[in-house]
């Protein structure tokens, strides 16, 4: 079975899965609340035309960090 490893603790108002937003892979990681919490999901279907109103670079920079992240997880977490 698949073990799980802490990899961030996110706190109120914090984001997750916001990788996805600019590279358009899957998840990298699970999430579970360790107490009660509210979620609000943002489809990316609503958030594409505003990512797109974003100059190039940024996108580019963006989708570079999430790969680069992406990788340093692999490497320490599987």
């Amino acid at each position: 079975g698949e073990v799980e490893r802490e990899v961030a603790l996110a706190g109120v108002g914090n984001l997750i899965g916001e990788m996805s937003l600019f590279d358009k892979k899957l998840r990298s990681a699970s999430a579970r609340a360790t107490t009660d919490a509210s979620v609000v999901t943002l489809p990316y279907s609503q958030l594409e035309n505003q990512l797109e109103e974003l100059p190039e670079w940024v996108r580019i920079t963006m989708r570079t960090l999430s790969e680069k992240l992406r990788q340093t997880n692999k490497k320490f977490f599987g």
